[in-house]
């Protein structure tokens, strides 16, 4: 059984009825938020994964993009090791990292960020959206519900500061940090939301749907921008 988290503005949760569930976690806001100006603003590499299938050609492509996936990777599987990669897939999938697994439906666009400093998570759907639950991710117990507009970053680095991380999040514009105690996990989560606008600036493929004739690149600027 789990905790589930649904994150909204503010940050609530929710428990289900279940004795064996965990303590359920609790929020602290934090101070920092982040400001930058077009000279400030820094390309986090990445690439793009619009459908799902990882077979030998596909993980030669990601490798060459600084993503490595695990032999296990396959159908709508990903297992991630390590790198940025902006998922829009066409059918409901689940990507496993060293903190948790993501779980993504057919509609979500999420941008993930792995590495052994941590794992940072974005929610690119459409602030409009009405569609809940499109990316769930599961760390031991728990169950984190995303929301459009909103970023959570897992780490087992002992800050307690959003902008202390050793990550790339600090060059996407981020407000209303909350540190999420995640009790009885080694991991320290937290949560924000941040502008979409600066993440089409600040992550390098998705800066680069502006220039593309690819039928597939131009759906998914169109579905960031309405």
């Amino acid at each position: 059984m789990f905790t589930a988290i649904q994150f909204v503005c503010p940050a609530v949760f929710a428990r289900p009825n279940s004795s064996s569930v965990s303590e359920t976690p609790s929020y602290t806001s934090t101070k920092s938020s982040t400001q930058l100006t077009g000279e400030e603003i820094h390309l986090i590499p990445g690439t793009i994964v619009y459908g799902y299938g990882f077979g030998i050609d596909e993980a030669n492509r990601l490798a060459k993009d600084g993503v490595f996936i695990g032999k296990d990777s396959k159908d709508n599987y990903m297992d991630l090791a390590h790198g940025n990669v902006v998922l829009l897939p066409d059918k409901n999938m689940i990507v496993s990292t060293h903190a948790a697994d993501i779980h993504i439906s057919a509609r979500a666009t999420v941008f993930v960020m792995e590495s052994s400093n941590g794992l940072i998570i974005y929610d690119l759907g459409s602030p409009q959206s009405q569609h809940f639950k499109e990316v769930v991710v599961v760390v031991n117990k728990y169950k984190l519900i995303m929301q459009p507009g909103r970023m959570l970053a897992l780490t087992g680095e002992s800050q307690k500061d959003l902008e202390a991380l050793r990550e790339d999040c600090r060059f996407i514009t981020y407000r209303n940090p909350q540190y999420l105690d995640l009790r009885n996990t080694a991991l320290k989560a937290f949560v924000a939301d941040f502008s979409i606008p600066t993440a089409m600036l600040a992550i390098e493929p998705l800066k680069r749907l502006a220039v593309s004739n690819n039928s597939q690149d131009k759906l998914m600027l169109k579905r960031l921008l309405y």
